[in-house]
């Protein structure tokens, strides 16, 4: 059976702006965005089985193919990797930089997360990602994450709640043996921690800085991260099929950085799982009104014709989701999964996306 649906790309010209990629803490774009709507559609669900090797509690999807036009144009990966581990939390150690996460009883072999994250998956909490210090090897029942945990200022857990870890999707993970960019010519872009924009690309076997000198298959994308993609004659793509190959689950929180531009993804795959779900949501179901800050922050969709102009702007008036001029009521437009908006808070803030998939 062949389970087909709707991916939604989003173009950019400028690569010299400054933006906030989700998750990566760094400064805001301030370029337009434009997406071009193409059909997308999934292999026969025995294949995806074939192709999807890993065990997981959270379900498969395998992977799924696009077309990318030529240009460039900006996207968001619906899929994550397997859970390397899921229970709860005994205890933590808080302090100002690094944190400890303790369970009971052992857990894990030491030394195994190098290159992993912590998905809280209960609690007022529920959905945020803090990453697993990669200079500190967790022992078999402790691990060290990035961030206070625990008390004021902190990531503002209560230090007993249910996690799971996952290892980080990558370059070359997400875009395995290329996912079919052409070698030494087609661009992936990434904002890196200082803000700027770094270019990478595939020499055919391995993932490179632009310049095709510096090893890059283990640069992060985050769950929700957007990031830009410059093909020279269009190709179709295709995400995950080995590591990156599981979609996640509940909600997902995603961090909005005050006075700067925030790309944020409709984090679900292209088709939803099961299949009789919709390949979009509506607006007044993604928790947008309790994100935007009435009647003064907004949202910013773009065109599908790459011509890199406004499709809508969306803002709240409190109790619905209404267009940028605060009047109209604009709760129903429909959001496609894999889609992504940009947002400029007046304050940092967190974005609770709810639920897409089961």
């Amino acid at each position: 059976m062949i389970i087909s649906g709707i991916c939604f790309l989003y173009a950019e010209i400028s690569l010299n702006y400054r933006r906030n990629v989700l998750y990566s803490r760094v400064t805001a774009m301030k370029s337009l965005y434009s997406f071009l709507a193409l059909t997308c559609a999934l292999i026969p669900w025995t294949l995806v089985m074939a192709q999807t090797t890993l065990t997981s509690s959270t379900p498969v999807i395998g992977f799924y193919k696009f077309d990318v036009p030529a240009g460039t144009s900006a996207w968001t990966c619906g899929l994550v990797t397997k859970k390397q581990f899921q229970g709860a939390m005994s205890g933590t150690v808080p302090s100002s930089a690094k944190s400890t996460i303790t369970v009971s009883t052992a857990a894990w072999s030491p030394a195994t997360f190098d290159l992993h994250y912590v998905e809280i998956l209960s609690g007022a909490q529920q959905g945020l990602i803090i990453d697993i210090d990669p200079a500190t090897p967790n022992t078999t029942t402790q691990l060290t994450v990035l961030g206070k945990t625990t008390g004021p200022g902190s990531l503002g857990l209560e230090g007993n709640e249910s996690f799971c870890i996952r290892r980080h999707a990558t370059l070359g993970t997400v875009f395995k043996n290329g996912a079919g960019l052409q070698a030494f010519s087609d661009l992936v872009t990434i904002i890196g921690v200082d803000g700027q924009e770094k270019l990478f690309g595939f020499d055919g076997t391995n993932w490179r800085d632009g310049g095709f000198t510096v090893f890059s298959d283990n640069v992060i994308i985050y769950p929700g991260q957007g990031f830009l993609i410059t093909s020279g004659s269009g190709a179709q793509l295709t995400f995950g099929g080995a590591e990156v190959a599981y979609v996640r689950s509940g909600p997902l929180k995603v961090p909005a950085y005050g006075g700067k531009r925030n790309l944020i993804g409709i984090v679900s795959p292209v088709v939803s799982t099961p299949s009789s779900a919709p390949s979009s949501v509506a607006g007044s179901g993604l928790g947008l009104v309790a994100f935007l800050n009435p009647f003064s922050d907004v949202i910013n969709t773009f065109s599908n014709d790459g011509q890199l102009r406004d499709q809508a702007i969306f803002g709240s008036d409190g109790q619905k989701l209404v267009d940028g001029s605060f009047s109209v009521d604009r709760s129903g437009f429909l959001f496609p999964n894999g889609s992504v908006f940009v947002t400029t808070p007046a304050s940092d803030v967190l974005y609770t996306q709810p639920a897409l998939v089961p």
